[in-house]
């Protein structure tokens, strides 16, 4: 069930916990649908994971099945310490990874324009772009250069692609925002 994968995967609920209560259709709907995929596998035997505590505590909520947590396994270079940031050093918001088209990055100028009055022209910001396509650099580069001036911090930098674990983990780890389209 089409509507069935695209839910389970996102929050239900917005706020906290004491504000679930208030949003029934939600609720409702999200429950509706859990009833209907599980009813469809009577004889097995299905154990239900969420991410994190707090997704899991929304879907038990729903009173369908029971949820437990299975944090994502996160490789222990990536949660190395990292030097602390001065308030004046830029917000340094990654697309980091392979840029294959299904990943969006068509959008990227579309938000490169719509940061770039307060945080990018003004060194706020800096997208940290890893990528070999020419034709998406060049995209940018041509969006930049027709938006106009810019403070000395470069509003975009082009990391290698592709890097050792190693230096990818650095790379992650100097990042502020990880930027999924």
């Amino acid at each position: 069930d089409p509507a069935f994968n695209a839910s389970v995967i996102r929050d239900i609920f917005e706020g906290r916990d004491l504000d679930y209560p208030e949003q029934r259709s939600g609720r409702e709907l999200m429950r509706e649908i859990l009833r209907h995929a599980l009813a469809r596998a009577p004889e097995h035997h299905i154990h239900l994971y969420c991410t994190t505590r707090e997704l899991s505590a929304q879907y038990e909520y729903l009173d369908v099945a029971p949820f437990h947590t299975l944090p994502y396994p996160v490789h222990p270079l990536f949660l190395l310490p990292t030097p602390p940031k001065s308030s004046s050093d830029s917000v340094r918001i990654a697309c980091l990874g392979h840029s294959r088209r299904e990943k969006g990055y068509r959008e990227l100028p579309i938000v490169v324009r719509k940061l770039w009055n307060d945080h990018l022209s003004k060194g706020r910001a800096q997208l940290v772009m890893q990528t070999r396509r020419r034709d998406l650099m060049r995209a940018l580069d041509s969006t930049v250069s027709d938006l106009g001036p810019h403070s000395a911090t470069p509003p975009i930098v082009y990391a290698p692609f592709p890097l050792d674990l190693e230096r990818y983990a650095e790379l992650v780890r100097s990042s502020d925002i990880g930027l999924l389209l």
